[in-house]
């Protein structure tokens, strides 16, 4: 489980963070008409076939990652869970979003994220843009828990580039 400092993500101070400053600037540079905006229901089918595209395209890349039974509940009930749900569109088309939750204990938990891999940058800017809505949402939160890496080495690497200021040690079993 690894736990993101919500204040260092939306700085991105210093040079631990200059790949993801440089990511999130270049896709900025390069979309600039993209626009951030929170989840409505009516975008819940084109969210459903994101979901299926980056199953198509990641999805087998990172075959031990499991939220394919929850994915569309937790989009369709994202209100009665609380869940906070930010959309990236390019052109009227939804290229990417992120879930997360404010927890009671002050921390938040992030769930689900889903992008067109196409688009260099996005998966980053989904990370920052979500802790800058927890952010605005309550700025007392601190950390946001981003699950773990599920023993892919892409995803660790990836989600090491955040900096984590927890990390806690899970390990899997698997039948032969």
């Amino acid at each position: 489980e690894r736990h993101y400092s919500i204040p260092k993500m939306i700085s991105l101070i210093g040079k631990d963070f200059s790949k993801i400053r440089n990511k999130i600037n270049k896709f900025n540079k390069t979309y600039p008409h993209c626009i951030v905006r929170k989840y409505k229901d009516e975008d819940y089918n084109e969210i459903m076939n994101l979901g299926k595209l980056w199953e198509d395209k990641s999805g087998k890349k990172y075959h031990r990652i499991i939220d394919g039974f929850y994915f569309a509940p937790i989009i369709k009930y994202s209100k009665e869970l609380n869940h906070i749900i930010l959309i990236i569109e390019l052109n009227k088309k939804i290229i990417g979003m992120t879930t997360a939750e404010i927890l009671p204990t002050g921390n938040a938990w992030g769930c689900i994220t889903k992008f067109d891999n196409k688009y260099i940058g996005l998966s980053e800017k989904l990370t920052v843009e979500i802790a800058r809505e927890i952010y605005r949402q309550n700025p007392y939160v601190k950390t946001i828990n981003v699950g773990s890496d599920l023993g892919s080495e892409g995803l660790a690497f990836y989600k090491e580039r955040f900096r984590p200021v927890l990390n806690y040690e899970r390990f899997a079993l698997f039948y032969r």
